[in-house]
């Protein structure tokens, strides 16, 4: 509009001119300014409408390349939401869809080694780009990224990526290979839950997990079966820190293991605690029977024993064979119940200053008269002194060469000796007899113990007397052992026990020196 209103105004201005310079302006005259001006109008309006069609298309452009990046964007921001899904073919999917939403082109998820893809055309998975053939007869440009677990994104497009496309489709791959590890992860967690539930549910021994407050939180199957929520506390035996519970009509015993469960806390601020549960009913029916049965053993043998004492005193030179009996029924006898006094706990020591050695000596002339026919040889150092129950340690003594003189033949002389070494007293009792087997050394304590070689098999006992050997020297702080070459060799049985540096006492360095040798 400016540049018409521009020359009709100079058309109008050149005929002015012509007006006031006197002269009539004819056509001839006016035609070239005429066309002068409107060349003019033609030469301005063209380009600009050239120029105008071209922002035009550059702004229609820069339109459609801000949508794709908007498209583009709004894809992987979706995702972030969408791959939440713990479920491979899921995210699978997703990464489909974003990649026909940003790039507007044929998205797939094969694996590595996958033949076809949905266009039946051969992969070319050599490389990241390539071309393929559809079955349309169109070569495709083909472009994949790797993802996680061995998978790659591929993408199948007529024309080739751009560098701000493929850079688009590198972040949407690392994205999906994020999702794709965490699933795996998943996977994985679920799968190691699967295997421990199971592991839980089938085991042989109830369990239960309890929070701090002792509410249940958990039980496998045999805790459930066997109605163990409904259990009573029972008293467990003295001398024992176990918990005992007791459950069902007949009472079923159960000993409880309790175990805090360190669940990212320290252990010591747990709030749940792992119980097991062992039956130990038949252990403790099978030990009130034992424990019967010595009690009933020994009351019933106390009386005919009464009766072969009385009578033994007044036929003592002529019945020798029947003292020797009773004697060894009154060891038989003395073995069961202290047995059974050791088990309850009941066993109570009288210390008092006792000179060891002649109390050994004294054991050897009680010997020799009981086994006149066998020799004895004895070493002794004498002033050993001790705080001991001298009852007990006569009774481990007598155990001891009894013990040496049943497995030792006849012919061979049995050792006897103590001594001083450091701060203890060694007491030791060595045969010729048929020895132990290696196998055998540590079990020769238990009680009812006997070694199944043939020659032991042959003496009669009932295998308490090693047991209550062990049970009255450790009473004392001390300890015992057995030592032996191997069957046919002999053995040796030692017993050690602690002893003050110095004499005297009440000397708390000493109490302190005994303390210290029976930890």
């Amino acid at each position: 509009l400016p540049t018409l209103l521009a020359g009709s105004l100079a058309v109008a201005a050149y005929a002015a001119v012509t007006w006031l310079a006197g002269t009539t302006p004819g056509g001839a005259s006016v035609w070239p300014v005429v066309v002068l001006a409107f060349s003019a109008v033609a030469i301005a309006l063209l380009p600009s409408a050239w120029i105008s069609a071209a922002k035009e298309r550059l702004a229609w452009a820069q339109a459609a390349v801000a949508e794709e990046n908007y498209l583009r964007e709004r894809a992987l921001a979706r995702i972030a939401s969408d791959l939440t899904s713990f479920d491979r073919v899921t995210i699978e999917q997703v990464l489909v869809a974003a990649v026909h939403e940003g790039l507007r082109a044929v998205g797939q998820i094969v694996a590595r080694d996958a033949v076809p893809s949905p266009l039946n055309a051969p992969q070319n998975h050599a490389g990241a780009v390539g071309l393929v053939e559809s079955a349309a007869g169109d070569r495709l440009q083909r472009t994949a990224v790797a993802l996680h677990g061995g998978r790659e994104l591929v993408v199948l497009r007529l024309s080739p990526l751009t560098s701000d496309e493929q850079a688009w489709l590198e972040r949407l791959a690392r994205a999906g290979s994020v999702a794709l590890a965490r699933y795996a992860e998943h996977a994985a967690l679920l799968s190691e839950e699967a295997r421990l539930r199971e592991t839980w549910q089938s085991s042989p021994t109830p369990a239960a997990l309890l929070s701090s407050s002792g509410e249940l939180v958990y039980g496998n199957e045999q805790f459930n079966t066997q109605r163990l929520d409904q259990t009573q506390p029972v008293p467990s035996p003295e001398g024992t820190s176990d918990y005992e519970v007791s459950a069902g009509e007949p009472p079923r015993i159960f000993v409880l293991t309790k175990t805090p469960v360190a669940d990212g806390a320290p252990v010591a601020d747990s709030a749940l605690v792992l119980v097991t549960y062992r039956e130990i009913t038949n252990e403790r029916a099978a030990l009130r029977a034992r424990d019967e049965l010595l009690s009933l053993v020994g009351h019933e043998l106390r009386g005919p024993l009464t009766s072969i004492h009385g009578f033994n005193q007044m036929m003592a030179r002529n019945l020798g064979v029947v003292q020797q009996q009773a004697a060894q029924l009154d060891r038989l006898i003395g073995d069961l119940m202290s047995t059974s006094a050791l088990e309850r706990g009941q066993l109570s020591l009288d210390l008092q200053p006792t000179d060891v050695s002649k109390l050994v000596k004294s054991a050897a002339e009680r010997f020799a008269v009981g086994s006149p026919d066998r020799q004895l040889r004895l070493s002794v150092q004498s002033g050993q002194e001790m705080r001991a129950d001298a009852a007990r340690l006569n009774q481990v003594v007598d155990n001891l060469l009894t013990n040496a003189d049943k497995y030792s033949p006849p012919e061979m002389p049995i050792e006897l000796g103590l001594e001083h070494r450091d701060t203890a007293l060694v007491l030791w009792v060595k045969d010729r007899g048929a020895g132990i087997a290696p196998e055998h050394l540590e079990r020769l304590f238990d009680r009812f113990y006997r070694t199944p070689d043939a020659e032991h098999k042959q003496v009669k006992g009932l295998g308490l007397g090693l047991a209550i050997v062990q049970d009255l020297v450790t009473a004392h702080g001390g300890r015992v052992w057995a030592e032996s070459d191997g069957p046919g060799e002999g053995s040796t049985f030692y017993v050690s026990l602690p002893v003050p540096r110095s004499a005297g006492d009440g000397d708390p360095d000493t109490a302190r020196l005994s303390k210290a040798q029976r930890e």
